[in-house]
């Protein structure tokens, strides 16, 4: 910051910056209540608070500011995925499972990551996502991965099996939130840790 005459004034970078995160908080929160499809950049321009242009200059136009979006979204998830402590072998599992029911409360994440996403960025790109890629290597760790024989190609197979039907679960539990759905994975930990011949 340039000090002038006792006060204090941001730098050129460093209001771009700020233009830039209010654009970005504010196409977050339209893109997760009204969709894509329903979502204009004047919505957008209007609740950050600037006129269309800047949101054109930072972000060239709607698909690549919802890019940047879903990135931000998905980056948040997989923060608290990590923060997570995984001394526990599967019970580790269910800390996930509790992460990833709060993201499923949170309308926004489910709209722009589970909804639209796949439709607006392609159904291949999810395949190569930070979410994806993490849960992977998870689900690659634990014992019903580790203590069996099993090839690449067959653990890659039944690792998207898995996060197929937790994208779908998603989906219920984002219209039915209050539903206590942390039984289900216990039970689903059963069946992983059964028959570790």
């Amino acid at each position: 910051m340039v000090k002038t005459k006792g006060a204090t004034c941001k730098t050129q970078s460093q209001r771009r910056e700020e233009t830039q995160q209010k654009i970005l908080d504010s196409a977050c929160r339209v893109f997760g209540e009204k969709g894509y499809s329903n979502t204009a950049l004047e919505d957008i321009a209007t609740g950050a608070g600037v006129t269309e242009g800047p949101v054109y200059h930072y972000f060239k136009n709607k698909k690549q500011l919802f890019t940047k979006v879903t990135e931000q979204m998905e980056a948040e998830f997989v923060s608290d995925i990590h923060a997570l402590d995984f001394s526990g072998g599967d019970a580790s599992l269910l800390q996930i499972w509790d992460v990833f029911l709060n993201y499923c409360q949170k309308p926004g994440f489910v709209q722009v990551v589970l909804i639209d996403a796949t439709h607006i960025l392609g159904r291949e790109r999810w395949q190569g996502t930070a979410v994806t890629t993490s849960i992977l290597n998870l689900l690659g760790n634990t014992s019903f991965f580790t203590e069996k024989n099993m090839g690449e190609e067959e653990k890659g197979l039944i690792s998207r099996m898995v996060i197929a039907a937790l994208a779908e679960v998603a989906l219920t539990l984002g219209n039915n939130p209050q539903y206590d759905a942390s039984h289900v994975l216990r039970k689903l930990i059963t069946l992983f840790a059964a028959d570790k011949k």
